[in-house]
C-alpha cells in the first residue's frame, strides 16, 4: 500500500503525489509511517540491506534519492547564536528532528549534530521516559580564553 495516496496498486517511492510533496511533507510521510529511510519500505527495526547511496548534488548519504534535501532547503532548525565574529547567515549549530526507539517507547525530540563528536549524550529525563539506564559520567567543560592581540 502507498502511505501518501492510500492506494494499493503501488509503493511510495512510485507514487505520483508522493515525488510532488516537498522534502519536508516527503520526511513528515515516512517518518508518520515509520518507513526506512533507505528503501521507502516498511521492515521494522530489522537493518536495511539496501546499499542505496543518495547522489543527487553530489550527496553520499545513505538516504532514498527522494528524500534529498537541497543545500539550500535543509531540514536545519533555525537557530540564534553568537560567536567572536557573528555571521548573521549561517547557523554555527545544526539541529534536526530524530524519533528515538526503545522497545516499544518512542519519543519524537531533536538532536544537536556534532559531526567531531567522539561520544553520544541523552538528556537525563529523555533517558527516563524512554527507561534507558547507563553509566553517569558528568560533563566537564574547559575554555581557552583567546590572547589579546593588542599585546
Amino acid at each position: 500500500m502507498c502511505y501518501a495516496c492510500k492506494l494499493i496498486n503501488h509503493e511510495i517511492r512510485d507514487c505520483r503525489k508522493f515525488v510532488r510533496y516537498s522534502t519536508s511533507e516527503k520526511w513528515n510521510v515516512i517518518r508518520a509511517a515509520k518507513l526506512c529511510i533507505r528503501c521507502l519500505r516498511s521492515h521494522g527495526r530489522r537493518p536495511c540491506n539496501n546499499p542505496v547511496v543518495c547522489f543527487v548534488d553530489s550527496c553520499t548519504r545513505q538516504h532514498h534519492p527522494l528524500l534529498h534535501q537541497s543545500s539550500e532547503n535543509q531540514n536545519v532548525a533555525p537557530c540564534n547564536h553568537s560567536a567572536h565574529i557573528e555571521k548573521k547567515e549561517e547557523c554555527l549549530f545544526r539541529i534536526m528532528p530524530v524519533t528515538l526507539y526503545r522497545g516499544n517507547n518512542q519519543i519524537d525530540t531533536y538532536a544537536f549534530v556534532d559531526e567531531g563528536s567522539s561520544l553520544t549524550m541523552i538528556e537525563m529525563s529523555l533517558a527516563k521516559e524512554l527507561g534507558v539506564h547507563g553509566e553517569k559520567d558528568p560533563l566537564q567543560l574547559v575554555f581557552v580564553k583567546e590572547p589579546n592581540k593588542n599585546q
